[in-house]
């Protein structure tokens, strides 16, 4: 009876999960790193399950599809540990949200570095956010 408990508060948060990222809908779990741009939408950088992931947002805080074709997130350990890690971030659940399916075992505790890509094949018009601490 446990063992069902437990599968279905897991299958209801993984729902959960799933489901607030969809374009259109409100995004209300902010957590991670927001970067805010000029025009007022906003990019969240966080972790699911352990895997990058980035969602966008317009000045309501609605979910809107990802402005860029891809970024690239260049993690340095802040604990000088482990090696620094790149991640390839691209379109990924019916195009809500940029992501990497690369797995990183946490402490998520890094200097991240953002490079925001317009065009998939292209380094034209490219965007570089300054490193910011980002802790999960």
């Amino acid at each position: 009876m446990r063992t069902l408990f437990a599968l279905g508060l897991f299958l209801s948060l993984f729902a959960t999960t799933l489901s607030a990222q969809r374009v259109g809908e409100a995004w209300t779990d902010r957590r991670g790193l927001v970067v805010q741009f000029s025009d007022g939408h906003s990019l969240n950088l966080r972790f699911d399950e352990n895997r990058l992931r980035m969602v966008f947002f317009d000045g309501k805080g609605i979910v809107e599809a990802p402005l860029f074709a891809k970024a690239v997130v260049r993690l340095e350990f802040l604990s000088g540990k482990r090696k620094d890690e790149v991640f390839v971030l691209r379109p990924s659940g019916e195009s809500a949200f940029l992501a990497n399916p690369r797995i990183l075992r946490p402490p998520h505790v890094y200097l991240a570095t953002i490079l925001l890509y317009p065009k998939e094949d292209s380094d034209e018009d490219c965007i570089a956010l300054a490193p910011v601490p980002f802790r999960w």
